[in-house]
């Protein structure tokens, strides 16, 4: 269990689920710390997709935060009162404006 190694903790919300975490872990670490392992659906065939690649160069793991869906998991550190929603439907990438 992941609570071993934290020394301070924030609340999150995660599809109205209220749970405590890590102060300093990542979305998807506070996700796998509570089994909670799809986090998002396909649009397609609805099936459900979790954490890749972990370093944020793929989009398997994008959910919706606070209303902004397409956040990746894996880069995102959690903040007090973070409401974390499991994302349906494929990411959608923003082109870089460089």
């Amino acid at each position: 269990m992941l609570h071993a190694m934290a020394d301070a903790f924030v609340s999150i919300s995660v599809d109205s689920r209220r749970v405590k975490t890590g102060s300093g872990y990542t979305v998807a670490a506070a996700l796998l710390e509570i089994d909670h392992v799809q986090f998002r659906r396909t649009s397609r065939f609805s099936t459900g997709r979790s954490l890749f690649c972990g370093i944020g160069s793929c989009f398997d793991c994008v959910v919706k935060i606070d209303g902004i869906s397409n956040r990746r998991a894996c880069i995102t550190e959690v903040q007090e009162g973070m409401i974390i929603e499991t994302q349906d439907g494929d990411a959608q990438l923003v082109p870089s404006r460089e």
